[in-house]
């Protein structure tokens, strides 16, 4: 029998996918139509709903991973490409917080819809990636000021607007800044290297990283895009919901995301470091299961 919970994440399932079968235990096999019916895994674990899905054999052959870090700053929300944990072919997955939610099922019905348009982007991804303007929060400025105060984030506005805030980590503090995406989705975000002047192996190593953080640390994204002349790799979380409670949520997972990659991404410029470190990648054992993510996890608890 389906737990009382387990219930309402199924309905939003059913009304965003089909073919959605309960497995048990908090897990469903399901479809996202997106034209054709794509197979999607779902799956409740610690307050979390996840979402993953394979992307099609054409678009794996087509893109490497600077090249998916690119198409996941044009995705809002907190779908991503990213590498899951062990396992080096990407894969599209998304996830969302649900425990104390009071809109359980529209989360989940989000982020299957979010996955939707991220099957579509990739799809729609051949050319030229557009040039992308960070802009300024929507949500107004004395309402941020607010909810930093209340859940202990610091932070400095801007003359224009901008909203910057410190994650502290054993590297040293690294700024955070609020942004809107062109489609109005609001996150944050934190600019970790310029890869530009970087060898082409330094710049595989930092992709080859950020693709395995996205898929190892909920609610975070590793993206690369261009800005100002450069070709900065960042991390992204969303703001997904009332910024009382989505703020502080988007941040400490940056906070947790930069504390493992902070000072790596660093060192990775170092051509000899960077190389040691795909080789290793390259020679650990690989596995697509969900149980071998339980046993080794690095997801934080928010």
């Amino acid at each position: 029998m389906a737990r009382p919970r387990d219930s309402l994440v199924e309905h939003g399932l059913r009304g965003a996918a089909s073919n959605v079968a309960y497995e048990g235990n908090g897990t469903w096999r399901l479809s996202i139509v997106n034209g054709a019916a794509v197979p999607a895994r779902a799956r409740v674990l610690d307050g979390w709903f996840e979402l993953r899905a394979a992307l099609p054999a054409w678009a794996l052959s087509r893109h490497d991973d600077l090249s998916w870090l690119r198409i996941n700053a044009r995705l809002d929300g907190s779908v991503r490409v990213a590498h899951l944990l062990g396992n080096r072919v990407p894969h599209l997955m998304a996830d969302t917080r649900i425990a104390h939610e009071p809109d359980l099922d529209d989360r989940v019905m989000s982020a299957c819809l979010d996955l939707t348009g991220a099957l579509h982007a990739v799809e729609n991804s051949h050319g030229d990636m557009p040039f992308f303007q960070p802009q300024a929060p929507r949500t107004a400025v004395a309402e941020i000021g607010r909810a930093c105060a209340e859940s202990g984030w610091p932070c400095t506005v801007a003359t224009d607007g901008t909203v910057r805030l410190d994650i502290v980590t054993r590297a040293g503090a690294l700024g955070a800044r609020l942004e809107s995406s062109p489609a109005g989705a609001e996150r944050a975000v934190v600019e970790l290297i310029d890869l530009a002047d970087q060898s082409v192996v330094s710049r595989r190593a930092v992709a080859a990283l950020l693709m395995a953080l996205s898929g190892s640390v909920r609610y975070v994204k590793g993206v690369v895009r261009e800005r100002d002349g450069a070709t900065v790799a960042a991390l992204v979380s969303p703001l997904d919901g009332p910024i009382d409670r989505s703020l502080d949520r988007a941040l400490s997972a940056l906070a947790v995301a930069c504390h493992v990659s902070g000072r790596e991404v660093q060192a990775l410029r170092d051509e000899r470091l960077a190389a040691e470190y795909l080789a290793l990648r390259d020679a650990a054992p690989q596995h697509d299961s969900y149980t071998t993510e339980e046993e080794h996890t690095c997801l934080q608890q928010l």
